[in-house]
């Protein structure tokens, strides 16, 4: 029953193409499916709604009427006297100095926490640390597979007219406008985002670097193109701080197999506001009860490979593809471009040189499919391609037919075959 800090003025997301709308419109059926209030405006609709918007090379819409902002600080201050209300006791000024671990059953366990306020002896740590989070993880020896970058967002000066309108989130200008009060507080993810390379000062808590003008700038002017009046609005402030991305924009949620009892609740990608609610459910889930109560398979923090988090520059670039693309389109097969060519097999140049178009799974490449081109045709596809389509069927297919020789409840007429090809591979 507290108050959170939660307005609700809506929130608008703007298309400026056809593919941009079609995304927003499987937005809208996933939103049905939740009971989520949504609908798609055209321009004119969408300039009653926004009146200081600029619609010109708006193609379409998606309005959410619940949609808000959620004020931070009034979020963190309900959620601690709740947990005080319900037992929780929390500590202020104590610096974690590193976590005891005992080996049960032949793995680490967590059997303690050493403060510099004390010792606290407990089997269970939850990370929940941010950018900061690589320190923690290093005290039991378990990689944490994101990287720190400078992220901001500018304040406006009062802005005339600006009362009641959405919020509104321009994906493809990479930039959102978020009300605060009668101002703008206004965000995004530029192409080039300064990057914290050795990770952010233990000793820093409560500070703010200074925005870089090609941040600066980049969000100003993109903010204009949607917001005319923004360019007779003084900038108030200039809020920049450490944010933390992961290799594939996805948060880190729970247990690490490197050591029994310790949790991870980091890498949210500029979204921890957003996502708070369910993460910290199903985090508690794991902790109290080891089952969460929905899928949670894609934020399972043991979901890379070894190989992969163990590698600072595949860490470091995949990341920074994720934080440049956060509002990037995601078409049906798309592949990542950062780190490529880590992990290759012995038949990779081989099967190249014949045409074959490779994926990249926990950094090992491996075969995805074959153009029958001579050059890889690699015009802009529309949003529903798949790669499978404008090809006839082979008439002669020799692997298709060998598959229906298996299709039967007794041994398969190459069962010989396969049998020696398993002993010729001991």
């Amino acid at each position: 029953g507290m108050h959170c800090g939660f307005h609700s003025n809506g929130g608008l997301f703007i298309a400026n193409n056809k593919e941009r709308l079609d995304e927003y419109k499987r937005l809208q059926t996933l939103g049905k499916y939740f009971g989520i209030e949504t609908y798609i405006l055209g321009p004119e609709e969408t300039k009653k709604l926004y009146p200081l918007m600029n619609v010109d090379d708006v193609y379409g819409t998606l309005y959410s009427p619940a949609d808000g902002s959620l004020d931070p600080s009034t979020y963190v201050s309900a959620l601690a006297r709740a947990a005080t209300m319900l037992g929780g006791v929390i500590h202020c000024d104590t610096n974690v100095t590193g976590i005891e671990t005992e080996k049960s059953q032949g793995r680490k366990r967590v059997t303690g926490v050493h403060t510099n306020q004390g010792f606290i002896r407990t089997k269970k740590v939850v990370n929940c640390t941010g950018a900061w989070a690589p320190y923690i993880s290093n005290m039991v020896g378990v990689d944490c597979p994101l990287v720190g970058y400078e992220h901001g967002y500018l304040v406006t000066e009062n802005v005339p007219g600006l009362e009641n309108v959405p919020n509104a989130r321009d994906h493809d200008l990479s930039m959102c406008l978020r009300l605060q009060g009668n101002r703008f507080n206004i965000g995004g993810y530029e192409p080039q985002p300064p990057l914290l390379s050795e990770g952010v000062a233990k000793d820093f808590a409560f500070g703010l670097y200074e925005m870089e003008e090609e941040s600066f700038m980049f969000l100003l002017e993109n903010s204009i193109k949607r917001v005319p009046i923004l360019q007779e609005v003084g900038i108030k402030d200039a809020i920049c701080g450490p944010e933390s991305f992961t290799p594939d924009n996805k948060p880190l949620l729970g247990e690490s197999l490197g050591c029994r009892g310790f949790y991870q609740g980091c890498g949210f990608n500029s979204s921890g506001i957003m996502l708070a609610g369910g993460c910290g459910r199903e985090l508690a889930n794991m902790v109290v009860d080891g089952v969460t109560s929905i899928d949670m398979f894609n934020f399972d923090v043991n979901r890379f490979h070894p190989d992969t988090t163990s590698n600072k520059s595949w860490i470091i670039e995949r990341s920074h593809e994720s934080y440049a693309n956060n509002y990037g389109m995601r078409f049906i097969h798309d592949e990542n471009l950062a780190k490529r060519d880590m992990r290759k097999d012995a038949l990779h140049d081989i099967l190249l040189s014949k045409g074959c178009v490779f994926q990249q799974r926990q950094g090992f490449e491996r075969p995805g499919w074959f153009s029958t081109d001579s050059e890889l045709n690699l015009e802009k596809k529309s949003y529903d391609w798949s790669g499978a389509y404008g090809y006839d069927k082979h008439e002669i297919y020799p692997y298709r037919d060998c598959l229906r020789k298996d299709y039967t409840f007794g041994y398969p007429k190459q069962f010989d075959i396969i049998g020696a090809e398993s002993d010729a591979c001991r």
